[in-house]
């Protein structure tokens, strides 16, 4: 039994043309991987981060960005925001003279008592004694 004839990509009236050929990656949008867009966020917002800032920024509902934090980052987006600030605080704490309850504003937090608590827990020490062992 033959094999049917290819159908044509072109009418027969159009066959001199060529048909026009490109990569299918040219109609991908370019974007920064998602790690990236992050940390630009995080340095430029870190007082304004949470969920649905990230997301509006992100354009990710709440379920596909905690969903793309677990994938890609192995931790949730609370997680992430929480060492962000922590990070920023001890940054803060080890270059500067302000005071622990302007660190704690500048970095997210709006109780001093609950950022000192959760600093001394994941940090293991206080605020004002991890100043006083990074100086």
């Amino acid at each position: 039994m033959p094999l049917p004839e290819p159908l044509p990509v072109l009418p027969p009236s159009r066959q001199i043309q060529t048909p026009y050929e490109f990569p299918l990656t040219d109609l991908l949008p370019t974007q920064e991987p998602f790690r990236d867009q992050l940390e630009a966020l995080s340095r430029k917002q870190l007082g304004a981060l949470d969920l649905a800032f990230l997301g509006a920024q992100l354009g990710l509902s709440p379920r596909t960005l905690a969903r793309r934090f677990s994938d890609e980052l192995h931790t949730t987006p609370g997680r992430w925001i929480q060492d962000r600030r922590l990070e920023a605080a001890k940054t803060l704490l080890e270059s500067t003279k302000l005071g622990i309850s302007e660190i704690c504003y500048q970095v997210g937090y709006r109780d001093t008592a609950s950022f000192s608590r959760l600093f001394n827990r994941v940090v293991g020490l206080p605020p004002g004694e991890y100043r006083r062992q990074s100086q």
